[in-house]
């Protein structure tokens, strides 16, 4: 408790030297929220106002929601797991798309009203330049998993927030969303990255397969014990034995690049013969 009373003066401290005194507060908050915040102001966002929603019309959230149907489709089971585990704890589980468009959300009900009361919900835009400093947002600018707690959050609207958030790669290892844990600042810290974390790798194992539902799929691992785990080599082939997609996992156990593998024979690859 006195380490997260310290962390909330350390932060309202920070917010009263940038936004009143125009100081950068060097050591208040970390490096990564410091940023998003300068990138915040120097869009002309305004810390004290609410932005409008611009939900898009229902035909147009339709279409959104239809283009990211294999994204959504594999990540549904991830973000409903989540939801059930954690339905204790005031939070919710939200779901972005590569912009920061919020494709779904989950969770507990009575918070869920609470973050709707603030727009959080399908259709809203969560990126940076369209609600300031936010884990999805953060983490689809700096392309890594974010965490942002109460008072870090450019916009005061959101100050009773906390959110973890980890990028989704696709199977090309593009970024194409993030899966975040958004929970009740005044009752919880925000929930460990590595949670975020495991929760995109799920849900970028079932991209794998749903992207190439008429490939050869290869799992591998140098320890057999974890194949089917997370952690797992996932190898995408055609039929003559060409890779056409590694994931990221795969290709920290090959120790190579996708540039390296994508394109390549089996035989090139894999000490194996295919």
């Amino acid at each position: 408790p006195r380490l997260g009373r310290d962390r909330a003066r350390a932060v309202s401290d920070a917010r009263r030297m940038f936004f009143d005194r125009g100081v950068v507060p060097a050591g208040l908050v970390g490096d990564t929220v410091l940023a998003s915040w300068q990138r915040c102001r120097e869009s002309g966002l305004d810390p004290g106002e609410r932005p409008d929603p611009d939900i898009p019309r229902r035909d147009v959230l339709d279409t959104l929601l239809e283009q990211r149907r294999t994204l959504v489709c594999a990540a549904m089971p991830v973000v409903q797991a989540i939801a059930a585990q954690t339905d204790g704890d005031p939070n919710i589980v939200l779901l972005t798309d590569t912009a920061g468009y919020v494709l779904a959300v989950a969770g507990n009900r009575e918070f869920a009203v609470q973050a709707r009361r603030r727009e959080v919900r399908v259709g809203i835009l969560l990126s940076e330049t369209a609600r300031g400093t936010n884990a999805p947002g953060g983490c689809l600018h700096e392309g890594k998993p974010m965490m942002v707690h109460g008072g870090e959050h450019y916009l005061a609207m959101y100050a009773g927030f906390a959110c973890s958030a980890a990028p989704i790669h696709g199977p090309q290892g593009d970024i194409v969303g993030t899966i975040d844990i958004t929970g009740d600042a005044q009752v919880l810290q925000p929930y460990p990255l590595a949670f975020p974390r495991m929760a995109a790798e799920l849900i970028e194992q079932q991209l794998f397969r749903r992207t190439y539902p008429l490939h050869l799929l290869l799992r591998f691992h140098s320890r057999p014990e974890y194949i089917g785990a997370l952690g797992e080599g996932l190898a995408v082939l055609a039929e003559d034995g060409g890779l056409v997609a590694v994931n990221r996992s795969g290709l920290r156990l090959l120790r190579l690049r996708d540039e390296q593998v994508r394109g390549c024979a089996f035989d090139a690859v894999f000490d194996a013969r295919f």
